[in-house]
């Protein structure tokens, strides 16, 4: 819970919202952490040793990334009635999101609508021109891909048990949802 919360102060209070680590330091709070604790807490239910269990929580935090950072792709890509929310959401809440902050590599203009958090007249028009007139999309679908490859690695350690290819599968569909 306390991971939760420390996420929506790093969300509301973010010093600089264009920085990537921050980015990924919200998400693992606001959701990788769920998914780390859970993970962690299954294995240690299921009597798993600390070597497994840590693995477990790594697992878990990778997955969690792989989901947000997927999560915040599908908002800028996916149509309304596929998402059940309206595309764009994120931005219309001043968020900026991987995609934003890749396509602001390629246009520095992003930077002050970025800053005010979308909140003038045009903003978010303007960084979704941005976002689509750039590699932002690619290069999140990478970012989600990196994180989907480490929770894969990370079931090295359980070796042979009949529940990884399972998880393997998984963590494909959390990276390549469509919705």
């Amino acid at each position: 819970l306390a991971s939760l919360v420390e996420g929506e102060f790093l969300q509301l209070d973010c010093a600089d919202p264009t920085d990537m680590h921050a980015y990924v330091r919200k998400c693992y709070h606001k959701t990788a952490s769920l998914f780390a604790h859970a993970c962690q807490s299954a294995a240690l239910l299921a009597g798993a040793d600390p070597v497994h269990a840590t693995a477990a929580a790594s697992f878990g935090r990778h997955l969690g990334l792989a989901f947000q950072v997927t999560d915040d792709l599908l908002d800028l890509t996916s149509s309304a009635s596929t998402l059940g929310k309206p595309c764009g959401a994120d931005l219309e809440l001043g968020l900026a999101t991987a995609p934003v902050l890749y396509a602001l590599r390629c246009h520095p203009s992003l930077r002050p609508l970025i800053m005010r958090r979308f909140q003038q007249s045009g903003d978010v028009e303007t960084a979704l021109r941005c976002v689509h007139d750039s590699d932002a999309f690619e290069r999140t679908a990478q970012l989600a891909s990196y994180y989907g490859d480490r929770a894969q690695r990370d079931l090295e350690v359980f070796a042979n048990h009949p529940y990884v290819p399972l998880l393997k599968t998984l963590v494909d569909e959390v990276v390549h949802r469509i919705k």
